[in-house]
């Protein structure tokens, strides 16, 4: 090899050393950035809660990753019917639908853009306070009876989507033990409202019939 040639080898080195150094920096910048969107990636999740001596009767939607999670939309399904979108509350005719009396709950649905930062939970449905017996058994109904399907999407601070996909029917043979019992004293109820009309009505003929001498 000659001296011009040793030269020109020579020359390129440092141009070979300032390529490499610039792959491993954006290399270094990649994986940092992407270990930095998995360590604060949020986890969103739909959870039902009965627990009565906590006072955690309700739905919740919870954060327990380590990063912030923003809201971008939200699809409750229930008996066929789903009730989507942020911003205006679907609670409303989702109670109403369901039968459910309106004044036994607080409402919470969230609008776009909420952000859950992480190991918060947000009550999306509970019971009023002071909770009432009549509210139990209709939260226990609902969430120990009905098959509820939560879908949630949702954004990292990275803009990375995510999304929820799950039931919230509580899978406890006491909920759902109890949520049968009270669909049961419901259906006595209806018939004992149905036969106390027919009583009443039997009473009025009788009142409205002349007595004969």
């Amino acid at each position: 090899m000659n001296l011009n040639k040793l030269n020109s080898l020579v020359s390129r080195v440092p141009v070979v050393i300032s390529i490499l150094a610039a792959v491993i920096s954006c290399w270094g910048a990649y994986t940092t950035n992407r270990n930095a969107k998995l360590t604060y990636r949020p986890y969103v999740t739909a959870l039902p809660f009965l627990d009565q001596s906590g006072h955690r009767l309700g739905l919740y939607i919870s954060n327990p990753g380590l990063g912030p999670a923003v809201l971008k939309d939200m699809t409750i399904t229930m008996n066929g019917k789903s009730y989507s979108g942020l911003g205006r509350s679907k609670w409303p005719q989702f109670i109403s639908d369901a039968g459910m009396a309106a004044d036994c709950f607080r409402e919470g649905w969230p609008p776009v853009g909420t952000v859950l930062k992480a190991g918060d939970d947000d009550a999306v449905l509970v019971l009023n306070d002071p909770v009432r017996l009549n509210c139990v058994e209709e939260m226990t109904k609902l969430l120990g009876g009905d098959d509820i399907h939560v879908h949630i999407e949702y954004d990292s601070i990275y803009d990375d989507r995510y999304s929820f996909d799950g039931s919230v029917h509580i899978n406890d043979d006491y909920a759902e033990q109890a949520a049968a019992t009270y669909r049961q004293l419901d259906s006595l109820r209806v018939k004992l409202g149905k036969l106390q009309s027919e009583i009443n009505a039997l009473a009025n003929d009788s009142a409205a019939t002349p007595t004969r001498q």
